[in-house]
């Protein structure tokens, strides 16, 4: 049998060599030009994962006071629009769709670039005696710290910038609290 292959082999190669057989450069120089190892693309790979965070559009807050002895039943309804996105820490150019994509494998949330929060949406909630109840409208995003870069698609990192992200969940929101002041 091994008399065979290499009696096989000699004869493949001899036409080869001798241009009755094409060989495509591929097979003659194995691992060159072979580079697709991985996909290339940009990575945010999140190290740290600060909390939920709120934004708040500017003009959207809403107080209401319970001057009775008794719990109280305020309602606010969003009076302002607007649009909360992705906030970096560094300045220049990146790809949004990774840094949302590597937050929300992290967070398991649904995240987006992007979101719309739009005029009368409301919330109702209880308010002790005495006390103020408040409420923002706008949208919570998730806060991380990580590593962005450029994987190759010989699988090497390059340009590789560290930065704090701040991605809304993909739906509008309120943030409530009570005070007494």
């Amino acid at each position: 049998m091994r008399l065979l292959s290499r009696w096989i082999f000699a004869v493949i190669a001899g036409a080869a060599m001798s241009g009755l057989v094409a060989v495509p450069a591929s097979a003659a120089a194995p691992g060159f030009r072979d580079y697709n190892a991985c996909q290339p693309e940009y990575v945010y790979s999140v190290i740290t994962v600060y909390g939920n965070t709120f934004y708040g559009l500017p003009g959207g807050s809403y107080k209401d006071y319970n001057g009775t002895p008794y719990n109280a039943i305020a309602t606010f309804t969003s009076t302002v629009t607007g649009t909360i996105g992705t906030s970096l820490s560094i300045g220049g150019s990146f790809s949004l769709s990774a840094i949302v994509a590597g937050a929300q494998a992290t967070t398991s949330a649904t995240l987006t670039v992007s979101v719309a929060a739009g005029l009368n949406n409301s919330i109702a909630i209880t308010v002790p005696p005495y006390h103020f109840g408040h409420g923002s409208w706008g949208a919570w995003r998730w806060y991380t710290y990580g590593e962005y870069y450029y994987l190759t698609d010989r699988c090497t990192v390059t340009n590789v910038s560290y930065m704090k992200t701040w991605v809304p969940h993909v739906a509008p929101g309120w943030n409530t609290w009570i005070s007494t002041t």
